[in-house]
C-alpha cells in the first residue's frame, strides 16, 4: 500500500480495521512509510501489524524525503528508480503536455517510498513462497533479522530512520534454507475509548504496548 498523504475519517477508519482484519486472518501487508520528510505517524505505514519500508538512496542512506520513526521495519531502495513512464491523457484522448514524450510514455526515475514498498512486497512474497505456514509477524521478523543492520544511524540494529537495515535477500535465503524460523506472532484487539463531558465516545488512533512474559 503506497503512503495516503491525505485521508477522511471515514477512509482512515475503514482503512485502520482493513489492517486489523488482515492481522487476525493472517494476513501480511506491507506499506510504504510515506514521503513527509520528517518523522511523524501517517496512515497507512503506523498501523499495527504492518511492515513499513522506508527509502534509501544509491549510497544506502535514508532518502530526504523518507518518514521515519520507530514504527519503520526495514529499508529498500526508492531513490532514481527506473520506472515506465505512465501515460497521462487528456478527457478528449489527446497526451497531457509535460508528461509524456510524443513518440511514447517510456521510462523515466522516479523517486518515493511507493517504490521502496514493492521491494519490500516482492522478499514478503519470496519468504510466503518458500514458507507459507508463515504468519505476518514471522514474515516481518524474517526480513528484520537478516536485513543489513550496518545501514542506517545504528550499526548495531535498529534505527528510526531505516528500521532494521537493509533488506539482504541472500542472508534470507540462507536463513530460509537453515530453517531456523522466527516464534509465531499473535493479534490482539485493543478497544479505546475516549472519556468526554457526555461520556465515552470511540477512539480514532492510539499508541499501545502490549506487555507479558516473553
Amino acid at each position: 500500500i503506497g503512503p495516503a498523504v491525505t485521508l477522511g475519517l471515514e477512509f482512515a477508519l475503514g482503512l485502520t480495521a482493513g489492517a486489523g482484519e488482515a492481522a487476525v486472518v493472517g494476513s501480511t501487508v506491507v506499506v510504504s512509510a510515506g514521503n513527509s520528510y520528517r518523522e511523524e505517524w501517517r496512515n497507512p505505514a503506523q498501523l499495527p501489524g504492518v511492515i513499513a519500508s522506508a527509502a534509501l538512496d544509491i549510497n544506502n542512506e535514508k532518502s530526504g524525503f523518507s518518514t521515519y520513526g520507530r514504527h519503520i521495519s526495514v529499508a529498500a531502495p526508492g531513490v532514481d528508480v527506473l520506472l515506465a513512464s505512465p501515460l497521462f491523457i487528456n478527457e478528449d484522448g489527446t497526451r497531457k503536455s509535460g508528461y509524456t514524450a510524443k513518440g511514447g510514455s517510456g521510462y523515466q526515475l522516479i523517486s518515493g517510498t511507493s517504490f521502496s514498498g514493492p521491494y519490500t512486497a516482492g522478499t514478503a512474497a519470496l519468504i510466503l513462497g518458500a514458507k507459507p505456514d508463515l504468519d505476518p509477524y514471522q514474515v516481518r521478523r524474517l526480513m528484520e533479522e537478516t536485513a543489513d543492520g550496518s545501514v542506517g544511524s545504528n550499526a548495531a540494529g535498529f534505527d528510526r530512520e531505516t528500521g532494521y537495515g537493509l533488506i539482504r535477500l541472500d542472508k534470507l535465503a540462507a536463513r530460509l534454507q537453515a530453517g531456523n524460523m522466527p516464534e509465531k506472532g499473535g493479534a490482539a484487539r485493543v478497544k479505546v475509548e475516549i472519556q468526554t463531558p457526555g461520556g465515552y465516545v470511540p477512539g480514532i488512533l492510539a499508541d499501545a504496548v502490549l506487555e507479558g512474559d516473553g
